[in-house]
C-alpha cells in the first residue's frame, strides 16, 4: 500500500531530524536501503511502512542510539550485532553497522557518497556500486526485489566500475560476477575487462 500524504510527511519529518542529529552528535552515517534505491535507481511510490534504513560505523552504533533515544525516539537493541531500531511519528529508522555478511561504513563509501535530496531532504546516500553489491549479496528467494534493484542501479550512468570491482573482491565475486553477466545478457553495457577480472577473482 502506498504511502499517504501524511505518512509521506513524516517519513520526511523523521528523515531530516535523524539526519541533523547524527551530525550534530558527529556520528557518521549514509542513507541506503530502499530510500536510496528509489533516489538512485528505481523510482517508485514509497510504501506506507517503509523503513529508513542509516549505515553507520560500528564503534558509533551504541551511542547512536542513545543519541537517538534523549530526542524523543524509542529506541530497541533489536540485535546489537548488527542493528538497533529506533521508532518515531510511526516511523522506524533501522541503525544499522553490518550490512550483509561483513559490509561496514568506511572512509571510501563516505567519500564518495552522493548527496541527493529525498522526501525533500538532503541526504548522503551510499554509493551506488555498494548498494548494488550488498543488494547482489542479500538477494534470495525471500527478497527478489534486490536483484532487480542492483541490476537497475548497475545500468546507472557513470558508474565507477574499477570501484564497484574493489568492492565485489570483497562483499562477494561470485554474486557480482552472476550479477553483471545477467545485467550484460539484459542490455547493460557492463565492460567486458569487469567480466574477466572478477571471472579470474573467482575462487577454485
Amino acid at each position: 500500500m502506498s504511502a499517504t500524504p501524511d505518512e509521506l510527511r513524516s517519513h520526511a519529518a523523521v528523515l531530516r531530524e535523524t539526519t541533523s542529529i547524527l551530525d550534530r552528535a558527529s556520528i557518521a552515517h549514509l542513507v541506503f536501503g530502499s530510500l536510496a534505491t528509489v533516489t538512485l535507481a528505481r523510482p517508485r511510490e514509497l510504501g506506507a511502512h517503509e523503513d529508513i534504513d542509516v549505515l553507520i560505523r560500528p564503534p558509533d552504533a551504541a551511542r547512536a542510539g542513545q543519541v537517538l533515544a534523549s530526542e524523543g525516539y524509542v529506541v530497541e537493541d533489536t540485535d546489537p550485532s548488527w542493528i538497533r531500531k529506533a521508532k518515531r511519528l510511526g516511523v522506524t529508522v533501522d541503525l544499522i553497522h553490518r550490512a550483509g555478511r561483513e559490509v561496514h561504513l568506511d572512509a571510501d563509501m563516505l567519500e564518495r557518497a552522493p548527496t541527493a535530496t529525498v522526501l525533500g531532504v538532503p541526504v548522503r546516500l551510499m554509493p551506488p556500486e555498494d548498494l548494488a553489491m550488498i543488494k547482489a549479496v542479500l538477494h534470495d528467494e525471500t527478497r527478489t526485489g534486490d536483484w532487480f534493484d542492483a541490476l537497475a542501479l548497475v545500468a546507472r550512468p557513470g558508474l565507477d566500475w574499477d570501484y564497484l570491482l574493489r568492492r565485489a573482491r570483497g562483499h562477494g565475486v561470485q554474486r557480482a560476477l552472476s550479477l553483471l553477466l545477467y545485467a550484460r545478457a539484459e542490455g547493460t553495457d557492463v565492460p567486458p575487462r569487469v567480466l574477466a577480472e572478477l571471472l579470474d577473482a573467482v575462487p577454485g
